[in-house]
């Protein structure tokens, strides 16, 4: 009797300390790892007006309603409605002006519409840390985790570009890891030029482009995409 009194205790217990989903959204600040739907815009650029690699999600209470806030360019608040494995985002204000370049501000439009939708999510759990899926039926993805992103997906940058500004042809390496595809983009975001590569050293002719600035949207086989201004003179 004292050994099942000592489970049922030790069960309440564990049960007592066991967060529940809207807990660790709350207890937790998210870092956006990546998006990928329907919605997605191109950039961004890098160095630009945000940190791609340092956008927050954080969840607020009150009055047992679940709020979101996040920010880009603009912040972004919003409502949170959780049912078993569903989670729904819905935007209620958006707050300061927008990004001034237009790839940035693709992105960002990308990102608000991610963030206004249903949702299928997991949390999980690994060396301390959680990570937060997000998916649907319509091809929308997004990922969070609360771990604090790896110095090199930061700071860390192998590719060389050279010469830039570039007259004929734009040499692009990367000894570190194979570029799988690349997207070339003008600067009002029209794309010019997409192209499958998976190799780590491409010769790019931009004979055929007239002076100006554009964009290199480069997709690496790590998953990383990375966007570089070049300039054709």
């Amino acid at each position: 009797m004292k050994q099942l009194y000592f489970l049922l205790f030790f069960i309440s217990f564990e049960l007592s300390f066991a967060q529940t989903s809207s807990e660790i959204l709350l207890n937790n600040t998210w870092r956006l790892v990546s998006f990928d739907n329907e919605c997605f815009g191109h950039g961004p650029i890098e160095n630009g007006e945000f940190n791609p690699n340092n956008i927050l999600l954080n969840f607020s209470e009150e009055n047992g309603q679940l709020y979101f806030q996040t920010e880009i360019c603009q912040a972004i608040d919003g409502t949170v409605h959780i049912n078993d494995a569903e989670i729904n985002f819905t935007i209620t204000s958006t707050q300061g002006d927008p990004c001034e370049h237009p790839l940035n501000q693709q992105y960002e439009d990308g990102f608000q519409c991610a963030m206004s939708a249903e949702y299928h999510f997991t949390i999980t759990e690994e060396n301390g840390f959680y990570k937060l899926s997000l998916s649907n039926e319509i091809f929308m993805d997004v990922t969070f985790t609360t771990e604090l992103l790896k110095t090199e997906y930061l700071t860390q940058n192998f590719l060389s570009l050279h010469p830039n500004p570039v007259k004929a042809i734009l040499n692009i390496e990367n000894p570190d890891l194979k570029i799988m595809n690349l997207e070339l983009l003008n600067s009002e975001g029209k794309i010019i030029l997409q192209k499958a590569v998976n190799q780590k050293e491409i010769a790019l002719n931009f004979n055929p482009f007239a002076k100006g600035i554009y964009y290199l949207k480069l997709r690496l086989e790590n998953g990383r995409v990375q966007t570089e201004k070049i300039i054709k003179k």
